[in-house]
């Protein structure tokens, strides 16, 4: 299971990676995600991986780790369903919105995420 929580972390590493280097990646990933109601069926992949991270948790080297980014990983694809569309595009454009300078801090904190799920394993 070790090798889940590695596997997650490298996905998390190469996505924050490409993002930082080009923000622009993430502003047409948000346009193609606000396009009808695809972000309902996008929720769900963030809670299948954090249903995999804490189900993997118990093998891990530091339990914490994976556990937490697990669980907000379920809490943020649940909570999309309880905000409703009109919120949830509301925050996607903030997030278009932002300075590429402000883009690269957040998508950095994603590649530190995997990094901690790579060492966690």
């Amino acid at each position: 299971m070790a090798y889940l929580i590695t596997a997650i972390g490298i996905f998390f590493l190469v996505v924050g990676v490409i993002y930082t280097v080009k923000p622009s990646i993430i502003r047409a990933f948000i346009d193609f995600a606000k396009v009808g109601n695809r972000i309902y069926f996008l929720a769900p992949l963030r809670i299948v991986i954090g249903i995999l991270l804490l189900v993997a948790t118990p093998k891990a080297t530091i339990v914490w780790i994976p556990g937490i980014i697990g669980a907000i990983a379920v809490i943020s694809g649940v909570s999309v369903y309880f905000l409703g569309l009109a919120r949830i595009s509301a925050i996607m454009d903030w997030w278009k919105a932002l300075p590429d300078n402000k883009l690269r801090i957040v998508t950095t904190l994603t590649a530190v995420l995997g990094v901690l799920l790579i060492y966690s394993a």
